[in-house]
Order: structure tokens, then sequence, then C-alpha cells
């Protein structure tokens, strides 16, 4: 793994932790609104001003990174990925296979 693609899932596996504290705390988003975001490129905007308190972009390494790594893989239907209720679960599935693919 070349070190951009390094970068770009440690930034993804930070964002899986933030996820999952979410999912942990019983939250929950629309499918079709994360999908929404992500192919416009503002989901993490948008999971700021969803969970305002409990996530916060500006934590992250490098959320522009985040942002067009998630417009890239912004296609993939989330039954692929065994998901169909949560977008969070969504979310968080698109950081396993963004891993999986680097």
């Amino acid at each position: 793994m070349n070190q951009e693609n390094k970068l770009k899932v440690n930034n993804f596996t930070q964002l899986g932790f933030y996820i999952n504290h979410l999912l942990d705390e019983g939250k929950f988003l629309n499918m079709e609104d994360v999908a929404i975001h992500t192919e416009r490129g503002d989901i993490l905007t948008y999971l700021d001003l969803e969970f305002p308190g409990e996530f916060n972009s500006k934590n992250l390494a490098n959320p522009e990174e985040l942002e067009k790594a998630f417009i890239e893989i912004s296609t993939i239907d989330p039954k692929e990925l065994i998901v169909s209720k949560n977008g969070l679960a969504f979310l968080m599935a698109l950081c396993l296979e963004y891993a999986q693919r680097a």
C-alpha cells in the first residue's frame, strides 16, 4: 500500500470509530440522505449538522480528502454492502469497503 492510500485508510478508520460511536448510541440516519450527501461530497458537513456535540469533522485528520474519497465510492449500492436500514451503517460499510480496496 502506498503512503497516500495508507493515509486515506487511516482517515477512514478514524471516521469509522466516530460512526461506530454514533451507532452504539442508537443514532440513525436515512439511507437516501446519506447517499445524496456522499455523492455531493458534503457528508461530513451533514454529520456535523445532524449530530452537533457528538460529531465534529474538524476532529478528523483530513476531512477534505475523506469527502473526495466518499464521492469516488458513493455509487456502491447499499445492498452490495448488506445494509438496508440505517444510513450510519451504510457509512460504516463504505469506510470498510474503502479500506478493503486500498
